[in-house]
């Protein structure tokens, strides 16, 4: 009886485990470099000539933003889709490495968004930009921002809408975008703690999502099921 009552606890908690994979998100995670050409003189100890950093996003967050009839120039706005955000620097001179994460929720000025810009006339403008607060190991920059963006102009085929990118291949090269700036500023205020020139972006490894991580696990429930029930006979 002690058995059949293990078994089914198991049972009842791999079904919960399973209900789930209905919930399941897509991610896509790019990594990029990028080099300094600005840094606020009071901050210049902390960071070095070069960074790189990697930013993941949820593609089944929906656009809040619908354009009316006629538009040719659609921009999607998708609040909250920034699942990860970070930003590395070291300097060499002081031997300092900077580093910055995003939190879930910045301060009273808002949560993570990402904006996908596409125009579909000339001059066939397409933009990216990804905002979040960062969490720092520098004390002196409270409530700071990450703020990577990238503007091609001339763009025709790079964004075909305004979703989500899928994929790191639907970036151009950076460096013959208009602008493919990266800002680590205070919102609030607009100053400017340092800009960086991206100069590449490549395809990131996206962390695994919690319903596979629910599958791999129910599949050892399974067998331990199985071990038991020989076990009992």
């Amino acid at each position: 009886m002690q058995l059949q009552t293990r078994i089914r606890s198991l049972v009842l908690g791999l079904a919960t485990l399973f209900a789930y994979t209905g919930a399941e998100a897509t991610l896509v995670t790019i990594n990029f470099e990028a080099v300094n050409t600005y840094v606020d003189s009071a901050y210049a100890d902390y960071f070095g000539t070069t960074a790189t950093g990697s930013i993941t996003w949820d593609t089944s967050i929906s656009d809040v933003n619908v354009e009316p009839p006629g538009s040719t120039y659609f921009t999607g706005s998708y609040i909250g889709a920034v699942t990860h955000f970070s930003f590395t620097s070291a300097n060499a001179g002081t031997g300092f490495v900077f580093s910055a994460t995003a939190v879930p929720a910045g301060p009273s000025n808002g949560v993570s968004f990402i904006s996908v810009q596409d125009e579909t006339t000339s001059p066939f403008r397409d933009r990216f930009i990804a905002k979040d607060a960062l969490t720092t190991n520098v004390a002196a920059l409270p409530d700071a921002w990450l703020d990577l963006d990238i503007l091609w102009t001339n763009g025709a085929g790079l964004f075909t809408s305004d979703a989500l990118p899928l994929s790191a291949a639907e970036f151009a090269d950076p460096n013959t975008a208009f602008w493919r700036q990266l800002d680590i500023d205070f919102p609030s205020t607009g100053v400017d703690v340092s800009t960086w020139n991206v100069t590449g972006i490549s395809a990131g490894v996206n962390p695994v999502p919690l319903p596979a991580a629910v599958w791999l696990f129910g599949s050892g429930l399974l067998s331990l099921i199985g071990i038991a029930r020989k076990k009992a006979a």
